[in-house]
């Protein structure tokens, strides 16, 4: 079990997310954790609105906003031989704001999912990522797959 509590400063609000995070490493290579995080934003006078759910606006003028976000995470570690160098791992979130902010899909919710594929070849490691992800405005229904190739280098 890891708590923590990441603080961000920015010009019109603060946040504050206090979180805890659960972990699991199982014999067969599967590494897996659960992690909530609530988010606490205070917003500084002169802020304006946000779009609330539904249609309307809501208000940030000094006012601390709050929502919620579960995020799973997980990889799998090879153990035959032929297969050491693949690199598998996801991560999936779901975040729920609990002023009625809209999110996504005109819903105070969003989700998105995550995978990555890689191979380690000594210390560099080509990978691909897979997102499906919100797109768009806030008020549609827009999901989109997002494709990112990247190179990891170990020192």
């Amino acid at each position: 079990i890891q708590p923590g509590m990441p603080i961000t400063f920015a010009e019109t609000k603060t946040t504050y997310k206090p979180q805890f995070r659960v972990g699991y490493k199982a014999d067969f290579g599967l590494t897996t954790a659960l992690r909530y995080r609530h988010e606490l934003q205070t917003f500084e006078t002169g802020t304006g609105t946000t779009s609330a759910a539904g249609g309307g606006s809501i208000v940030r003028d000094g006012k601390t906003l709050q929502q919620g976000k579960v995020t799973l995470t997980g990889s799998y570690k090879f153990s035959d031989e032929a297969w050491k160098n693949l690199k598998l791992s996801y991560e999936a979130n779901y975040n729920v704001n609990y002023d009625d902010v809209r999110l996504a899909n005109d819903k105070n919710w969003e989700w998105d999912l995550g995978l990555k594929v890689g191979y380690k070849m000594g210390d560099f490691t080509p990978y691909m990522e897979f997102w499906s992800s919100d797109y768009g405005s806030s008020a549609e229904n827009e999901r989109q797959l997002k494709t990112r190739f990247g190179l990891k280098y170990s020192f």
